[in-house]
């Protein structure tokens, strides 16, 4: 092979080494012996938020933690930072299991954990030092859900458990003297925290079928008016008792194609909360309005509101607003996960924002039913489904 031969060849050998390097899916850096930095994958310029000019160059350590112009925060080992990582992989050849928060220029945070490792023959020019840095955000999110739910758990299934052991006690002792209404009492009081113990169970099984399409839905063509009427005609109650008022407002006949004991679950869901975060005396609204092929309905109240940084959080599976928790000390936080999760089953969306007059606003999108859908009931003499009574549980 000639001498231009071989220069084309190693030419293409190291294009093809470097479109490897730029596909890997880890951050990875190289740097020399002193810590410079000599090349960057795309991966870690995408999870740094910077370009190659700005970090090819710079030092590990430089800007005390601020190297790459995003922060870099060692988790749980105080002494993981970048410049001891050097020396680590220095003076061991190799480093692994370290984690970093991130900040970077977007100001999107990452968790990664970060291994190094060393090339070359140590105390020569050519010895290099390549840092790879693995993206654990979606892994520490998972985490911390597990977390809240052994915590939420724990605290729900203590209090109805320690009331059934109470009454355990007190119906093992009347059971003996024969006072059958003492024992009648704690039997009704038994069932009372039975159920409310199967309503959790039923609620962590429902956020389950609800996620990707393990959710049934029996879609009917009614009207949405009319079902949300019967729906507030229901709740107003309840509402009495919170000296709240409910009333339906807005316009349009909107009928969807929808399964109406899906979407019950929904509204009783979102005027629960509206009725748990109001103070006495205050109102609460249900509003629908149509827009091209939407229905919207929006639910809205004079509550303490959400705070704003927390509006697509109140969305996640076991998660609660810790600020709001002395208005409904007791819940999964799984209520508006499933509420939204229903409504994109159908097509459409659920979101939250507060209004600028105090309180919040629900806002549930579906489709309007076509004509098609129209006719098809029609011809098969289909009205509206039938109207099921709304659980205040």
């Amino acid at each position: 092979m000639t001498v231009d031969g071989r220069e084309n060849r190693a030419l293409q050998e190291g294009d093809h080494w470097e479109r490897v390097f730029h596909a890997v899916s880890d951050g990875v850096l190289v740097t020399d012996t002193e810590g410079k930095i000599l090349a960057v994958n795309a991966a870690m310029l995408e999870l740094l938020a910077v370009s190659e000019d700005h970090l090819t160059g710079c030092y590990l350590g430089e800007n005390e933690g601020a190297t790459f112009g995003a922060t870099l925060t060692p988790l749980g080992r105080p002494e993981a930072s970048e410049e001891h990582c050097l020396r680590l992989v220095q003076e061991f050849g190799k480093i692994q299991g370290y984690e970093w928060l991130i900040n970077n220029t977007r100001g999107e945070q990452h968790w990664v954990r970060v291994s190094g490792t060393a090339l070359g023959s140590p105390d020569s020019e050519s010895e290099r030092f390549v840092f790879t840095m693995q993206d654990i955000t979606e892994l520490r999110v998972v985490e911390r859900a597990k977390e809240r739910f052994v915590q939420l758990m724990g605290h729900e299934l203590r209090n109805p458990l320690q009331v059934i052991r109470g009454l355990a006690t007190l119906l093992r002792i009347h059971a003996r003297t024969g006072n059958a209404v003492t024992v009648a009492n704690c039997v009704d009081r038994l069932d009372q925290q039975v159920q409310q113990l199967s309503e959790l169970v039923n609620e962590m099984l429902t956020a389950y079928v609800s996620r990707g399409d393990r959710l049934q839905i029996r879609p009917r063509v009614f009207c949405l008016e009319e079902f949300l009427q019967h729906i507030v005609t229901t709740f107003s109650t309840s509402a009495i008792d919170y000296k709240i008022m409910l009333c339906a407002a807005g316009s349009g006949h909107a009928r969807v194609r929808a399964d109406s004991q899906r979407l019950m679950q929904v509204m009783t869901n979102l005027l629960g909360n509206a009725i748990k975060y109001s103070p006495p005396g205050t109102r609460i609204w249900v509003r629908i309005e149509t827009d091209g092929g939407w229905a919207f309905v929006h639910v809205e109240d004079e509550g303490v509101g959400i705070p704003p940084d927390r509006l697509e959080q109140v969305f996640d599976g076991f998660y609660r607003v810790e600020d709001l928790c002395e208005w409904a000390p007791e819940g999964l936080g799984l209520g508006l996960f499933i509420s939204r999760n229903i409504a994109r089953r159908h097509g459409g969306d659920l979101w939250a924002e507060n209004r600028s007059e105090g309180g919040t606003r629900i806002t549930l999108k579906l489709p309007v039913a076509g004509r098609m859908d129209d006719c098809k009931e029609q011809e098969t003499g289909k009205g509206a489904p039938p109207l099921v009574k709304a659980s205040r549980g």
